[in-house]
């Protein structure tokens, strides 16, 4: 990124480039101004503006319709796969497959969930996604919400109530409380009362 030079680019209309593209490959002005919904005009005025960016004619009529120049076959053939590639980018949201995956996540919780989550979700990772990472942080539970909030941490397992602005809380399980007695020491019945 740091070899684009800005003052280049703003001088260039990515509009224009569409319009190339089309040009080229439907070989006519009025079929590339029917693909690209715009009047036939339009596109005429693209291509005289096209022509002297690149100071070159682009098109030049035949019996067969607009044949491109050396230079726009040139331009044609380094422009058009990065113009794919910024379409893909721009508008296709990329998938996730696990068992694809190669990334290390980074996970905050403390010493008592870690025991309790990670044998099983160990074994699940080890078969879903093979070449997925898991890297884990104690982290206290009051305060891992900013762990995650500082990037410390990718996702934070925790029993804090509250997040911080800008970090999505979600439930995932439920846990309740235990009370162990021996019944030799502490003469009490079960269930155990709140005041007992």
């Amino acid at each position: 990124m740091n070899t684009i030079s800005e003052n280049d680019l703003n001088r260039v209309d990515l509009n224009l480039l569409t319009v190339l593209l089309v040009l080229h490959r439907e070989g006519s002005v009025s079929r590339a101004a029917s693909k690209l919904h715009l009047g036939q005009p339009a596109v005429s005025g693209a291509l005289a503006r096209l022509r002297e960016m690149f100071n070159d004619p682009l098109f030049v009529r035949t019996a067969r319709g607009m044949a491109p120049t050396p230079r726009a076959q040139a331009l044609v053939t380094a422009l058009l796969p990065m113009m794919e590639q910024m379409q893909q980018v721009i508008f296709q949201v990329p998938g996730f497959s696990p068992a694809e995956d190669r990334h290390t996540f980074r996970l905050g919780m403390s010493d008592w969930v870690e025991r309790w989550l990670m044998p099983g979700m160990m074994a699940d990772i080890a078969q879903t996604a093979p070449g997925v990472r898991l890297q884990v942080t104690a982290t206290d539970p009051f305060q891992d919400g900013e762990q995650v909030q500082q990037d410390k941490v990718d996702v934070a397992i925790s029993v804090a109530e509250q997040a911080p602005a800008g970090v999505v809380r979600e439930g995932v399980t439920q846990m309740g409380f235990c009370t162990l007695w021996h019944p030799l020491q502490l003469a009490l019945t079960s269930p155990l009362s709140l005041e007992q």
